[in-house]
């Protein structure tokens, strides 16, 4: 439920005691998005006491437009104000953003990208006869490990009609606006590339930069 507001709405002689709006994702669909008071929601029968003024004459259409838009930028102001103080990336453009913004479109390439490798990772471990261990930063891990398996838990597309879709604009949103990139899942190795993994994570003085997972305790050399 969003925040919802009660303003005495005063257009010309013409009064709407406690009118009722709301402020809600539910407004801010794709369409509409750029036409004034988009994001809002309003008391129907507000705006008919509002039409019935105007039907008589005694205000102009002009003036009940306007008052609902000043309503609406306000209540978008102030909601833009409270989510501002932990996502400062968040403004009016972005907002309207559907992952089809001129920024947007600079970085489908960069999503596609790293949609690409996360599922050849995800592919790998339909072959687990084939890979010893996954990897993931500096841990190794059994490849049934619970650990992997919450990564291979990412966000998946299964064709290109669904990677062209709602949810791919959406990881491109993220990652424009937010810096959020989709998460890969851990790296299946086989042996010879796991000794070739540790040995690129091995100091000249023998020190290790990585470690076993203490969690499934793979069966595999540490140095």
């Amino acid at each position: 439920m969003g925040t919802a507001w009660k303003v005495n709405l005063k257009v010309g002689p013409e009064t709407v005691p406690d009118m009722q709006f709301v402020e809600d994702a539910m407004y801010r669909g794709h369409d509409r998005r750029d036409i004034d008071g988009w994001g809002a929601g309003v008391e129907l029968a507000g705006v008919v006491q509002l039409l019935d003024a105007v039907a008589s004459g005694a205000i102009e259409a002009g003036e009940v437009r306007a008052a609902l838009v000043r309503v609406a930028d306000v209540m978008e102001e102030r909601m833009l104000e409270d989510v501002q103080s932990w996502n400062p990336g968040l403004t009016r453009e972005s907002l309207r953003c559907f992952g089809d913004c001129p920024r947007c479109e600079r970085n489908r390439d960069v999503v596609r990208k790293r949609l690409d490798e996360a599922a050849r990772r995800r592919a790998r471990f339909q072959e687990p006869d084939r890979y010893a261990v996954a990897v993931s930063g500096s841990s190794v891990h059994r490849l049934d490990c619970r650990v992997v398996r919450e990564s291979t838990g990412t966000l998946a597309f299964e064709g290109e009609d669904e990677r062209e879709g709602g949810l791919f604009d959406s990881e491109v949103h993220h990652y424009t606006h937010d810096g959020v990139m989709p998460g890969l899942p851990h790296l299946a190795l086989t042996l010879d590339e796991y000794d070739r993994w540790r040995a690129e994570r091995t100091g000249p003085q023998g020190g290790l930069r990585y470690r076993l997972c203490k969690v499934c305790d793979p069966p595999v050399p540490l140095a």
